[in-house]
């Protein structure tokens, strides 16, 4: 079991006192979205909840950790299903964020189809290829969207393949 670090748990925390928060706020037996007052104050619940693009970039996050370990185990179906699920996240945060459409088609749409080919081909050296071309699409994208210091972390240094 993985050790969760100080800044999950303080999401899961600030996301525990706001649901009891809402929870509280609200009439009996309506639930955190039918309790509210009016449709404006239900639309404003539900922006704030999908947030912008930091929850896409968590679950992104997650999916490229775990892409990566399928294909250090061999397990390359895991890896292309992974692979999906992060266009299935990003898509969904550029409906949030559109403005970040142009570097992502220029970065990871560019490259998506041949990734997801290089897993899919079953052969291990071309899927490691894939991975780093996928990774080089993601810190390309971040320096082009001048986030260049995601790139610094663990994330990237170590998940590798020579």
């Amino acid at each position: 079991m993985r050790n969760i670090g100080k800044y999950q748990a303080a999401a899961l925390v600030a996301g525990a006192v706001a649901i009891a928060g809402a929870a509280v706020a609200q009439p009996l037996g309506q639930g955190w979205l039918l309790g509210a007052p009016d449709d404006t104050t239900r639309f404003e619940i539900l922006q704030r909840d999908a947030g912008g693009t930091g929850r896409t970039m968590l679950e992104m996050s997650i999916r490229y950790e775990r892409m990566y370990e399928a294909v250090a185990d061999g397990n390359l179906q895991l890896a292309a299903r992974n692979w999906d699920g992060i266009d299935g996240s990003l898509s969904r945060g550029l409906v949030r964020r559109p403005d970040r459409t142009e570097t992502a088609d220029a970065f990871l749409y560019a490259v998506f189809d041949q990734v997801m080919e290089d897993f899919e081909s079953e052969d291990i050296v071309r899927a490691r290829a894939g991975f780093m071309t996928a990774r080089d699409a993601c810190m390309g994208c971040h320096v082009a969207s001048d986030l260049a210091y995601i790139n610094d972390q663990r994330l990237f240094r170590n998940l590798v393949f020579q």
